[in-house]
């Protein structure tokens, strides 16, 4: 189950900056408490892993 609403990244948006995006609004929390409590690395999403992009993905609601 997504989150909702879905906050697709803006164009010219990071992954990290998205992620900061989606934590604030969301949660209230700070982009790495967020990623913490997603068991997401802040490593992988600024790596772009596989496993950050499906995980963010099934999460968000978007698209990877």
């Amino acid at each position: 189950m997504s989150m909702l609403p879905i906050l697709p990244p803006y164009a010219d948006e990071t992954t990290v900056s998205w992620c900061a995006r989606v934590a604030r609004f969301h949660t209230g929390l700070p982009c790495a408490d967020f990623l913490h409590m997603m068991e997401i690395s802040q490593a992988h999403v600024m790596d772009l892993s596989d496993y950050a992009v499906e995980r963010l993905s099934k999460l968000t609601g978007v698209s990877e």
